[in-house]
């Protein structure tokens, strides 16, 4: 059986295993939801440019869709536009959650506002599996932010690895980063028709977050 399915896309290793799973589930991806920051005009968390974005979205052959809001207009705006989903017949969304129950509690939370499904791939993973098994299936990412007390820049740009990852495990940070310590963007794997190709341009400072500028 066949969901025609949104997924809500970060651009990151996490949106992208769940994707991964859920077509393999018989979920049929139509569109990529991304918010992004309606002051800076990247997204929100990540902050990775739309034309960034869109590359990953091209290389999915899946339609993207943007929306712009602030931490205050998020809900809304979220909410707004799956009822917009709803119209064109699409009934489950798909989220890369992993063991946060407050991030569950608000994908119900939405998900019973606008009478759609919610499907959660990677909840409940232990989360070096979630590694394991993003790298196991080849696909490849790059860290665009990160926390600058707990990582640093020295980190901004490295490929994830599990060699990278047990590092990352060995100075107190999460290898799958859920707690906000790093982000990612995917450039390659078995979703995609081609590797993406990028380039860095500097790196950017935002509260206590570094953030790569690429394009």
């Amino acid at each position: 059986m066949s969901y025609l399915s949104f997924c809500s896309w970060s651009g990151g290793k996490d949106s992208a295993l769940a994707f991964y799973k859920a077509i393999k589930k018989g979920y049929n991806i139509k569109y990529l939801l991304t918010m992004m920051s309606d002051d800076s005009g990247k997204s929100k968390s990540h902050g990775l440019s739309k034309e960034l974005l869109l590359k990953q979205s091209c290389e999915l052959n899946v339609k993207h869709f943007f929306k712009y809001a602030s931490w205050k207009t998020y809900e809304n705006v979220f909410i707004s536009v799956i009822d917009e989903f709803k119209k064109d017949s699409i009934s489950d969304g798909i989220f890369g959650d992993i063991d946060i129950q407050e991030h569950l509690d608000w994908i119900i939370k939405i998900c019973s506002k606008t009478g759609i499904n919610y499907y959660e791939p990677l909840w409940k993973y232990e989360r070096t599996d979630v590694i394991n098994e993003f790298l196991t299936n080849s696909f490849k990412a790059v860290i665009v932010s990160c926390n600058k007390s707990k990582m640093g820049e020295k980190y901004l740009g490295k490929e994830l690895t599990q060699d990278l990852a047990n590092e990352l495990t060995s100075i107190g940070v999460d290898a799958a980063g859920e707690n906000g310590e790093y982000h990612t963007f995917v450039i390659d794997g078995p979703i995609f028709k081609n590797k993406i190709e990028y380039e860095i341009i500097g790196i950017k400072e935002k509260d206590d977050y570094l953030f790569l500028d690429m394009k």
